[in-house]
């Protein structure tokens, strides 16, 4: 425990940023380009990224889309709600189309909605209809169990 005066650094607080493969909820990735990473911020708290373009042979069956947490973690579900921004890209209409995603019961090990402006839940056909070259990207702070 640091003390009065201490300088803190941030390799001490952060750890390094990891890669990791993300496993989505109601997606089949096929030749899609799927990439993530995180990293810690103290015991309990993670700062994370995460990408898919669609490819050709990437679809989606089920809705809502979902997004498993790296490194194995769950979410602290002392919190009723946890949620992060996200964002949809129509690329062939050049649109953008702002959401979140969200751990429901706050705990959990998946982010298991993602979502736009009126709690419409992201799929096959929403925000858009998903073609090659579309982009699906999430990135924020998630309070962890501290392990």
């Amino acid at each position: 425990m640091p003390l009065a005066g201490d300088i803190i650094r941030s390799e001490k607080i952060f750890t390094s940023w990891q890669s990791f493969d993300p496993t989505w909820s109601n997606i089949t990735v096929g030749n899609g380009t799927s990439v993530g990473f995180w990293r810690r911020a103290g015991d309990d708290l993670i700062e994370f990224a995460a990408s898919l373009t669609w490819g050709s042979t990437t679809s989606s069956s089920g809705s809502p889309f979902g997004l498993e947490l790296p490194g194995s973690l769950s979410g602290n579900g002392s919190l009723l709600r946890q949620i992060v921004p996200a964002l949809a890209v129509d690329t062939s209409a050049g649109r953008g189309y702002a959401g979140h995603a969200w751990l429901a019961s706050g705990g959990g090990a998946t982010l298991d909605r993602f979502y736009g402006e009126v709690a419409d839940d992201w799929d096959s056909d929403s925000p858009m209809t998903w073609a090659s070259g579309d982009i699906l990207a999430v990135q924020g702070w998630i309070r962890v169990t501290a392990t």
